[in-house]
């Protein structure tokens, strides 16, 4: 395994323990979809391989200012939870919803994720 490899995988780590506390999402199998488009689990279906890991509300604001958005864009839409898709040689994939449906889905490097925490929730992580 190279350097870079190993940094990938320490930060992947890193996420995993970061995201330990994440809460799951609330399951609404009794309630109609009402998503414009697709919903969050039509997406996991398509990343069966993937790790998935659905981020804590403390979280939201650090995982949509990573979206390469207008923030005035980001704000429109209210997303109101994420999650994490890890997928092995990939960079991360963040979705972001609101409710089951999905509002936007991005790829970002683990590395910046982290700083992006970091930043946003303090030192310990």
């Amino acid at each position: 395994m190279g350097p870079t490899a190993r940094r990938s995988w320490r930060a992947v780590s890193c996420l995993v323990v970061a995201l330990a506390a994440a809460v799951p999402s609330p399951s609404r199998a009794d309630e109609a979809s009402s998503c414009e488009g697709p919903g969050l689990e039509a997406l996991a279906r398509h990343l069966p391989q993937a790790n998935r890991f659905v981020a804590a509300r403390d979280m939201l604001p650090a995982l949509v200012g990573l979206w390469p958005v207008d923030p005035a864009l980001a704000a429109r839409l209210e997303p109101d939870g994420a999650t994490i898709f890890a997928r092995d040689g990939r960079p991360l994939l963040v979705a972001l919803t609101r409710g089951d449906c999905l509002v936007a889905a991005f790829e970002t490097d683990p590395a910046a994720l982290w700083r992006r925490l970091r930043e946003t929730l303090g030192p310990a992580i």
